[in-house]
């Protein structure tokens, strides 16, 4: 099958310019397994509106709390009712020969690309992690995008892949440290778009980079939100900011305590604006109720959720 949307590579690397959304894998709440009809109205939803990417199987998604299986199901199933109306690049990882298979399982799917997660292994070294990454990459032709989470992968490693793999289009930057992706953006190929990881708070200042493409929780729920910001990043700024203090307050609730609310904030927002999410599977913990108090409250003061304070 060829990758979806007929697209190019290069294709995917200016969609890497938009809003990229993470998409969450809503559960059943009587057993925490697959809630296959809930997401597939979700994705549906999504794909209807104008974000740029859509990720299933991503951090948000609980990546690493799916089985292989759960994987491929939860890919397919976004392929095939986002029907061509954005690329869908699936999240892959774990040990090589599992993230190897996953790859290839989401080209012969139809995916436009791969979101490459960093490997657990406790013991890693520069040169391990180029080829680990490298041996994904060359073993499809559709699009890759690396995803630095933390410091572990270094930016000479990304770099060095970004010259040495032709299907290498995009660099996800979770790692927030301004002026280090200011050096990325300024080194990268001319091929490779670079975007902020790490949503909304940080988007703001990684667009003085000169970039402004970034991963979006907030569109799980409310996407025309992520939409207005971005055109404000590129087209406004000062309405920029102003958006931007409005957003930061989500935000700023999926980063407390080390972001172990990360996904858990989404998803209670996503039940409040009618949409399926569901639990989270451990090691993921349920809000607490003042973080479920704020949520309501914010949702509240922008209109997202009738009598938000009675459920």
């Amino acid at each position: 099958m060829t990758s979806q949307l007929n697209g190019t590579l290069a294709d995917l690397a200016d969609a890497f310019r938009g809003v990229t959304v993470t998409i969450v894998t809503p559960f059943l709440k009587e057993d925490r397994s697959l809630d296959l009809e809930g997401m597939r109205r979700n994705v549906q939803a999504l794909a209807a509106s104008d974000v740029s990417v859509i990720v299933p199987a991503g951090n948000t998604g609980e990546y690493h709390s799916l089985t292989p299986p759960e994987v491929r199901t939860i890919a397919e199933l976004t392929i095939e009712e986002t029907a061509g109306r954005a690329p869908v690049v699936v999240g892959v990882g774990n040990d090589l020969n599992t993230a190897v298979s996953l790859a290839q399982d989401a080209q012969r799917m139809g995916a436009a690309g791969i979101l490459i997660h960093e490997p657990s292994h406790t013991f890693a070294t520069s040169d391990g992690l180029y080829r680990y990454y490298r041996e994904i990459a060359e073993a499809i032709d559709i699009g890759v995008a690396l995803y630095k989470r933390t410091p572990r992968l270094p930016d000479g490693v990304m770099l060095r892949l970004a010259r040495d793999c032709a299907n290498v289009v995009g660099i996800k930057y979770a790692w927030n440290d301004v002026a280090a992706y200011v050096r990325l953006v300024g080194e990268a190929p001319s091929h490779v778009t670079c975007a902020c990881g790490s949503a909304e708070r940080w988007a703001l200042p990684f667009s003085s980079a000169g970039t402004t493409g970034f991963t979006s929780g907030i569109a799980n729920f409310a996407p025309h939100l992520p939409l207005e910001f971005w055109r404000a990043i590129r087209e406004k700024p000062s309405a920029a900011r102003t958006m931007w203090e409005q957003l930061v307050r989500i935000e700023d609730l999926r980063a407390a305590d080390g972001s172990a609310f990360n996904v858990p904030v989404v998803k209670y927002a996503m039940e409040l604006t009618g949409f399926a999410a569901g639990p989270t599977r451990p090691p993921l913990s349920p809000l607490p109720d003042d973080v479920a108090a704020a949520i309501r409250c914010i949702l509240d003061d922008w209109g997202l959720v009738p009598n938000p304070r009675e459920r």
